[in-house]
């Protein structure tokens, strides 16, 4: 059993004089074993059990360590690209007229392309035109009057006289219907508002309302087109989130009325008409948003 020397570093080192503070390891060998290769040698000399590269040559005998490459049948130490290449056994870099073809064009085989057969109607290869009607032929247009041009008169739907300048509507002009603004027959200017018709009961009693967009202020109009309207309605809205209507507008029909302009905050989401008195009638009332200051 081995023993251990100072185990705590009590005695200081006899040549020193000072106290050890680590342990350390040292071994020794007494013998050691080759590693062989081949069986016989202790380095791998690639010499050995290489199938036929036994002599790890470093140059090699053109007659002795070297076969010849065999390319053709029968074979040949070359490739000479002269044997089993199709066409080309000769080789040629330089051409003869005795290697080549010459190139045959049409059916009659010309050795140069004229263009001049085979070319549909330009068979006379024509640079310069005389003229209609000997080489070339009236443009027509138009199908009941055929015309050598393209005066853009007939056959274009309803510009038949070409105008240039219009007489206004409704002459030459049609008047723009914009029918998403909900007037009954279209407006003649687009207004970019929401514009629809609500219509006033004719009996003390509300409309169907109509949605406004909460997150934007407005001003509506309200005007009547056609009809009279004799008694009193109110325009409510109503804010989001609320099941209270509010009364913005109270408007008083003697046969007709001006157009009503109301402000409106940010928060309202419907708007409806309640008539609270009603004589006779029967307008066209509209509501129209956002309007520009």
């Amino acid at each position: 059993m081995a023993e251990v020397d100072n185990p705590s570093f009590e005695t200081a080192n006899a040549l020193t004089g000072a106290f050890p503070d680590a342990w350390s390891f040292e071994s020794v060998a007494t013998s050691f074993d080759w590693a062989l290769y081949g069986g016989v040698e202790t380095l791998e000399a690639y010499e050995h059990s290489w199938l036929s590269n036994e002599d790890r040559l470093a140059l090699f005998d053109p007659l002795v360590d070297l076969e010849d490459g065999q390319y053709d049948t029968p074979p040949e130490p070359v490739e000479d690209f002269e044997e089993q290449w199709l066409s080309n056994e000769d080789r040629l870099a330089v051409f003869t007229g005795s290697d080549l073809d010459d190139a045959d064009y049409d059916v009659a085989l010309d050795d140069a392309e004229d263009f001049e057969e085979e070319w549909l109607s330009n068979e006379d290869r024509l640079v310069v035109f005389v003229g209609v009607p000997t080489d070339l032929d009236d443009a027509s247009y138009d199908t009941g009057t055929p015309e050598d041009f393209e005066d853009y008169e007939e056959e274009w739907n309803g510009n038949e006289d070409r105008l240039v300048v219009f007489a206004g509507v409704p002459t030459d002009l049609e008047d723009g219907v914009f029918l998403d603004d909900g007037f009954p027959s279209g407006r003649p200017e687009e207004t970019f508002d929401t514009e629809v018709l609500i219509l006033v009961p004719l009996s003390v009693d509300v409309s169907d309302s109509e949605p406004l967009d909460p997150s934007h202020a407005a001003r509506i109009r309200v005007t009547s087109s056609a009809g009279t309207f004799v008694g009193t309605f109110e325009i409510q809205t109503q804010r989001e989130g609320s099941g209270f209507w509010e009364t913005q507008q109270v408007i008083v029909g003697t046969g007709s009325f001006p157009d009503q302009d109301i402000l409106l905050a940010i928060g309202f989401n419907r708007v409806r008409i309640e008539t609270t008195a009603y004589t006779s009638g029967t307008p066209f009332i509209f509501i129209r948003w956002p309007l520009l200051p």
